[in-house]
């Protein structure tokens, strides 16, 4: 299920933000206000007297040329035109390069609960740090079941009923030189252009897989640092299921099948499990199947074409 969580002005003092070195400085009871967008702006149209400029729930960045720009005016006509951007629906504001605030800035933020930060980080280095942090931050996201394996450097979510034996294959192809991201339950976040990225859901999993008969093993400290990755994006989903004589399978690949996750089509391949079959080896040859079929060479439908131009080849003669 989607999960949503909000997100607010208080996760400006998370640990990941530490290289941006950065202080609240007044307006601490306003650290709960929402943050809904991942891009910061530059107040400098609303300095101006354009609010409308304003994109509500967003974190504002105020640098040199903001401070400069208030420098010019008058005291009273500054403590105007910072009541009105405070007046605003912003979630927090930051100064870049520890410039002391103007003291009608802070007054504003105090009175109005409005988080007001300093770095010592230039503005443009706080826009792209803290726009790759919230898109990360608000990105949507849900648990899946299943399992999360870097093959050929796509991401392979395999998924199956339980004891299915999806651990095993990818411990398998961990052995094969594959990297594990995660086993058992996988976070999946939806980015911009749909692209979907799988992590462990539970940093206690992390770089762990569980075999039934053996327990837990670490895959870090058994293979080494090159058969874990910490995410990876999920390309195609592999479906282990137990083989039911009673299902006709698909036998040349044409049936073109898909999952749906966080409402973004994956590419689905169904694959039964019975003794005798290596399903890690199956896994790496669907994996390269799709790698050819993203550089345009699609082998069932190939094979479909050729056959049907043979009949009617034959049919003419």
């Amino acid at each position: 299920m989607k999960e949503t969580i909000p997100v607010s002005a208080r996760v400006l003092l998370n640990k990941e933000l530490e290289d941006l070195q950065l202080r609240l400085i007044g307006g601490k009871e306003g650290l709960n206000r929402i943050i809904e967008r991942p891009r910061p702006q530059k107040p400098g149209l609303a300095l101006a007297g354009f609010t409308k400029a304003v994109k509500e729930n967003r974190v504002q960045i105020i640098g040199t040329m903001e401070l400069d720009y208030l420098e010019t005016m008058s005291e009273e006509k500054r403590k105007v035109r910072v009541d009105t951007l405070c007046q605003q629906s912003i979630s927090a504001i930051v100064l870049s390069r520890d410039h002391p605030p103007p003291p009608e800035l802070l007054d504003a933020c105090n009175s109005g609960d409005i988080p007001l930060f300093s770095s010592p980080a230039s503005s443009g280095r706080l826009i792209e740090r803290l726009t790759y942090f919230l898109q990360d931050q608000l990105a949507p996201r849900r648990t899946v079941s299943g399992d999360l394996v870097d093959v050929y450097g796509l991401g392979v979510l395999i998924t199956g009923k339980s004891s299915v034996g999806k651990s095993e294959c990818a411990l398998e192809l961990v052995k094969r030189g594959h990297r594990l991201v995660s086993d058992d339950v996988v976070m999946v976040r939806r980015f911009p252009n749909d692209v979907l990225i799988g992590r462990p859901g539970n940093e206690r999993i992390r770089n762990r897989l569980e075999i039934r008969g053996i327990g837990i093993i670490n895959v870090h400290h058994m293979f080494g640092v090159t058969a874990v990755a910490p995410e990876k994006t999920i390309d195609l989903v592999i479906d282990l299921q137990h083989w039911d004589e009673t299902i006709e399978y698909d036998r040349l690949g044409a049936d073109a099948k898909s999952a749906r996750i966080l409402d973004v089509e994956i590419p689905l391949i169904e694959m039964p499990v019975s003794p005798g079959r290596n399903i890690a080896l199956l896994v790496e040859i669907a994996t390269r199947a799709k790698l050819l079929k993203n550089m345009g060479y699609d082998e069932p439908k190939e094979f479909i074409d050729k056959l049907q131009e043979d009949l009617i080849r034959n049919a003419r003669s």
